[in-house]
C-alpha cells in the first residue's frame, strides 16, 4: 500500500532516488536477505551485513557488480516486480 501511495505523490519520488525508494522497502526487514542470498552471499556475510551495517541493502548492491539490468531481474525473480519497475 505504501509503494502505491508513494508512486501517486509525485513530489516524494523527485525527493527520493530510486535507490532510495529501495533501500527504504527492502532495508527494514527481511527481504533484503532473499535479495543477497538470490545473488550468492552465504549466510554469514548475510548475518555480518545484518548487524553491522544500517543498510544492509545497499552493502549488499556496493558488493556485488549488478547491472540495473540484472538488478531488474533478481528483484522480479524474488517477488518484488513493483519495485523493479521503478528502475
Amino acid at each position: 500500500m505504501l509503494i502505491l501511495f508513494l508512486w501517486a505523490d509525485s513530489s516524494l519520488l523527485s525527493i527520493l532516488s530510486v535507490f532510495d525508494l529501495l533501500f527504504l522497502f527492502l532495508s527494514g526487514g527481511e527481504e533484503w536477505k532473499l535479495i543477497a542470498d538470490r545473488l550468492g552471499f552465504n549466510d554469514a556475510y548475510i548475518r555480518c551485513f545484518d548487524y553491522r551495517f544500517r543498510n544492509p541493502f545497499e552493502t549488499v548492491l556496493s558488493c556485488s557488480s549488478l547491472t540495473v539490468g540484472e538488478l531488474y531481474n533478481v528483484l522480479v525473480e524474488c517477488g518484488f516486480p513493483v519495485l523493479a519497475d521503478f528502475l
